[in-house]
């Protein structure tokens, strides 16, 4: 696939070997460090992940993708030839120094996602991964706040309004027992479980199941084989990468056409878990290298609970949420022309986990919006939501003005919370001759 030019042959070479080099003082020469809800990719993989995605993010790299996101924002379905700037950024992430065998393979696999494409544009079940790894890492610390707004922006637009499904042909029809063994790993986890590779290894058929469905894209069937390969070979917590990405391609699952309601919704109560735990961080230490890979490559990294060496702290328990914790509006402004809604969304800092929020509006008790928009925010963390109003709507906006009400509904596993704002809105003036 045709690459976006660089300034110079060896400036990738450079920048990576800065960040590796002297990661805290890359990040030093950046905007003053950004407050997240969590250190664990830092944590769990022992590296200085903030300084080195600063580095790789210099200001042509970070020009380039500032212009991806005002594109994806935009509404236009990009192709493999947009994404490049984004798929060169991770490629050289995948080269860090250190990082772990099962995650240099996952960046790999999200590399070819991007690549898939050329100049035809991606289907939205393709891009649902990339968008949920890069929400992923714009929660890791250290990353300048222009920079983590920037991925999170980034991976917020291509993770869209969460209605993506597996881009496959036909319906896809799940056997009574992957569908059974799901239910038994939502049973086990809303029980206190912890989402180890061993507690999760019983989805293994249902991605055996999904990576062979016909006319799975190559790509994405590669990236749900690694995920399998990672759980077949992890007996403790999984990173917190692989974590979301497992999610995300349950979330996939769930859209499909031809997946039952219930099954939908036991989908929805495990991605909640699930993301609560990426964002939370894992329980347990490093442990040695798991058995090699099909390929003869070192398995990955084993995470056993209460050994020794190299560990991550251990997460707490997460709270029961309260009605405090729900996210809020901030703000609400409308375009001149009142066909979107820009609604500025906070998560509470107080929240016990992210903030899975679907916001929607009325006008004048009727639905004003095209479709309902669902988005994750991490604790102490706010977005842009654009919502797209009816033409009715926008019309009767510019005629008439009126008052909007934005609904939201934030999401923690089964608990569910309610919040609103009302916006009045003008008419738009008629030119004046």
């Amino acid at each position: 696939m045709q690459r976006f030019s660089r300034s110079a042959a060896g400036l990738s070479v450079a920048v990576l070997a800065t960040a590796s080099i002297a990661p805290q003082a890359v990040a030093a020469a950046q905007a003053p460090p950004a407050v997240h809800s969590s250190s664990v990719v830092d944590d769990l993989l022992g590296l200085d992940l903030g300084g080195v995605l600063a580095g790789l993010l210099g200001g042509t790299q970070q020009d380039q993708l500032s212009q991806l996101r005002d594109l994806l924002q935009s509404g236009t379905d990009p192709t493999g030839a947009d994404l490049a700037p984004l798929s060169d950024v991770l490629t050289q992430l995948g080269g860090t120094s250190g990082l772990p065998v099962d995650v240099q393979a996952l960046l790999q696999r999200i590399v070819g996602l991007l690549d898939a494409g050329g100049t035809t544009p991606l289907d939205p079940g393709l891009l649902a991964p990339v968008g949920a790894l890069l929400q992923q890492l714009a929660l890791t610390d250290g990353l300048p706040a222009p920079v983590a707004q920037l991925l999170d922006q980034l991976g917020d637009a291509l993770v869209g309004d969460g209605t993506a499904g597996l881009p496959i042909a036909g319906a896809l029809a799940l056997p009574p027992a992957v569908v059974q063994a799901l239910d038994e790993v939502l049973q086990s986890l809303e029980s206190g479980g912890e989402p180890t590779g061993a507690l999760l290894q019983p989805l293994i058929p249902l991605l055996q199941e999904i990576a062979g469905a016909p006319g799975l894209p190559p790509a994405l069937s590669d990236l749900i084989n690694e995920l399998i390969d990672t759980l077949q070979e992890t007996t403790g917590a999984l990173n917190p990468l692989a974590t979301r990405q497992l999610s995300s391609v349950l979330d996939l699952v769930g859209n499909t056409a031809g997946v039952d309601t219930i099954t939908r919704t036991t989908i929805d109560r495990t991605t909640s878990i699930l993301d609560r735990a990426a964002a939370a961080g894992t329980t347990g230490t490093r442990g040695p290298a798991g058995p090699p890979g099909p390929s003869g490559a070192p398995g990955a990294t084993v995470v056993v609970p209460g050994g020794s060496g190299s560990a991550a702290p251990a997460a707490p328990q997460a709270r029961k949420a309260t009605t405090r914790d729900k996210a809020v509006v901030k703000k609400v402004v409308l375009n001149r022309k009142r066909t979107i809604a820009s609604v500025t969304i906070a998560c509470p800092k107080s929240a016990p986990a992210v903030c899975t929020v679907t916001a929607g509006a009325r006008l004048r008790g009727k639905l004003a919006v095209r479709r309902t928009l669902t988005t994750r925010i991490g604790a102490n963390k706010a977005k842009v939501a654009k919502l797209r109003l009816t033409a009715a709507s926008a019309r009767a906006l510019r005629r008439r003005g009126g008052t909007v009400k934005v609904n939201l509904s934030t999401r923690f596993g089964t608990q569910k919370f309610a919040a609103s704002k009302t916006t009045k809105v003008a008419r738009v003036k008629p030119k004046s001759r």
